[in-house]
This record gives C-alpha cells, structure tokens and sequence, in this order.
C-alpha cells in the first residue's frame, strides 16, 4: 500500500481503534489505525505527515546507534547516567553486588548472567523511582500514586487513572531502562508523570506546570528523544 517509494519502511496496523496513531522507531515507520480506514485514507494520513516523518528519521540518524549487549567480562554498562564496568565470576551464591562502578554478577553458568544484571537494575529502579516519586509527591502536594515498573515497547513511562467512585485513583509506571540516564531525566520522568495527577493529557497547561517544576525539562526530554537507543539491551527492530 504504501507510496513512500522505498524512503523507509511502514507498517499499517489495523486495530479496533477510534483514532490513528504513528510512531517512527529504528527506521520503520508504524500506523495503527481503525479497522474501517480505507487505504486512500491511511496514505492520505501518511501523506500529510511527510514532513514530520523526515524530520524523526533524520533525528534518528543523529542518535547513538543501538549496539548489541554481549553480557562479557569488562563490558561497559551505564547506570544513573554513569559508565560502570560488568565482572562475572561463576559459581558465584551472592547474585549482584555493586562497589566502586563495578557490578559483580555471580552465576552458575553465564545464561543466567543477563537476567541476573536485568533483575539487579529492576531493582534498583523499583528503589530509585519510588523514592523519587514520594519525594517529589511532597513537592507537588497530592497523594502518592502506585509506582509500577516494566519495560515498554514505544514509551518510558506512563501515568493511569481509574475513577473510583467520585475520585480518580493514579498509577505511575516507569521502565526500568531509564535507571541508566543521568539522574536530571530521572527527575524529569518523575515529575512529567506525577504532572498528569494534576492536569492530566498534554496540554498547555500541563506543560506550564512541568516547566514551573522543572526549568529544564524540555533539554531532559530532547536528551530522551536523542539518547534513546543507547538505553536498549535488544535490538528495537
């Protein structure tokens, strides 16, 4: 269907939907769109979105590539912003320690060395983004929301209501790879989703209000939106 004359690749993901969506992530261009568009529709959709499209693949060129992690001795990882050195000793009882940027992955044999360096730097966000959220909760003055933490396929966090009788109820989740940025883009995730209880969407408003918290918030997320792919342990394709 597609007309973009082999400029990059796209994918049209038809879903029982209302409106469409587009994402452009490691060169391919991805459309979700309701299952009752037409494909004149959809390329028209494509079409008007030409420029836009340009602009995040060029971006994309000018990011640090994705490099495939090996999960070896002396491999070099990052964590809160940091280059911290990996040390696998075998046999090992005690899983991860970390002393002086060194992180000591103790396994039985080395298939269990990349879950065990996973489960190490889950923990570690679980620690980190839910005292960050408490903490900047006393900042904003509202209620502590449930902190989650996964990993997400084209975002880094996001932040749920559910109304519950009168009242909304809030949950925060984060992905655990943002552990490695420096701590200021932790800070700015933070914020950014604890400013959805607030104003909830992406309005003007809301934006004022991360600002007013954050005076640098939009360099914290240029650097995302720059940086992203050398926050990956698998390849995004």
């Amino acid at each position: 269907m597609s007309k973009n004359n082999g400029k990059y690749k796209l994918i049209i993901k038809r879903k029982n939907k209302k409106n469409l969506s587009m994402i452009v992530e490691a060169g391919t261009v991805t459309v979700a769109v309701p299952n009752d568009y037409t494909d004149d529709l959809v390329q028209y959709y494509v079409d008007s979105k030409e420029k836009w499209i340009q602009k995040q693949l060029h971006k994309e060129k000018s990011q640090p590539k994705f490099i495939e992690r090996s999960f070896i001795n002396g491999e070099k990882f990052k964590f809160l912003g940091k280059e911290v050195n990996l040390s696998i000793n075998l046999f090992g009882k005690n899983p991860v320690d970390f002393e002086n940027n060194i992180i000591s992955v103790r396994v039985k044999d080395n298939l269990e060395i990349k879950d065990s360096l996973k489960n190490w730097f889950k923990s570690q966000a679980n620690e980190i983004f839910t005292n960050k959220t408490i903490e900047f909760c006393k900042i904003l003055e509202i209620e502590c929301p449930k902190v989650i933490i996964k990993q997400y396929k084209t975002k880094w966090a996001q932040c749920k209501r559910k109304k519950l009788n009168d009242n909304f109820t809030y949950e925060v989740t984060y992905d655990w790879r943002i552990i490695q940025a420096p701590i200021e883009v932790i800070d700015y995730i933070v914020i950014h989703e604890l400013c959805h209880i607030k104003v909830f969407g992406h309005s003007k408003d809301f934006w004022s209000l991360v600002n007013h918290y954050f005076k640098e918030a939009n360099n914290y997320k240029n650097w995302l939106d720059e940086n992203a792919f050398s926050l990956y342990w698998e390849s995004p394709n």
